[in-house]
């Protein structure tokens, strides 16, 4: 038996790759037939690839922009976690019933998060951040209801009014 070394001095690389590959003897037809089936793969791949790179980038807009408003002290009442979350849901081109599957959630459950009739469950964004692997964090989701909650808390005179019957001594401190 002859060494790779033997082989490589003995045969020209193209007389190795003759003697490895067969050669099939196809009519002109066959031969075009299979050239437009390898064409009509290579666009099917190209258009499921530009497809997901299209969601890759409005995802990655959309966390530029969650990211944007964090760190911005408004309040902006377009950018709630419901918002957010009907944003983030039409981006990856999903319909709620399917999200709701996707995640593990009854879609009247997820609808009512969305239309603000109920809060997310605990871990949800968690949940959240797994389905988009990572591209919207889970930090995020939190920083959003919380933004959300503060201001909620801060500018709700019913909650002021509420809360000040129950301070029976309030500290008196000179200004």
């Amino acid at each position: 038996m002859m060494t790779k070394k033997e082989v490589l001095k003995d045969f020209s690389n193209d007389e190795l790759a003759a003697s490895l590959v067969f050669k099939a003897k196809q009519s002109k037809s066959a031969k075009k037939k299979d050239a437009q089936a390898i064409l009509k793969l290579k666009k099917t791949k190209m258009s499921d690839s530009t497809e997901m790179n299209e969601i890759l980038s409005a995802l990655l807009r959309f966390r530029f922009k969650i990211e944007d408003y964090l760190n911005n002290v408004e309040f902006d009442q377009s950018l709630t976690f419901s918002a957010c979350l009907k944003e983030y849901i039409q981006l990856i081109q999903k319909k709620q019933k399917e999200f709701a599957s996707d995640i593990n959630m009854q879609q009247t459950e997820l609808s009512q998060i969305i239309n603000k009739h109920r809060k997310p469950p605990h871990g949800f964004e968690v949940r959240l951040a797994i389905h988009s692997n990572g591209t919207i964090p889970a930090k995020y989701w939190c920083k959003i209801i919380d933004k959300e909650n503060e201001f909620e808390l801060l500018n709700d005179p019913k909650v002021w009014d509420t809360e000040s019957k129950n301070v029976l001594r309030k500290l008196t401190i000179n200004e």
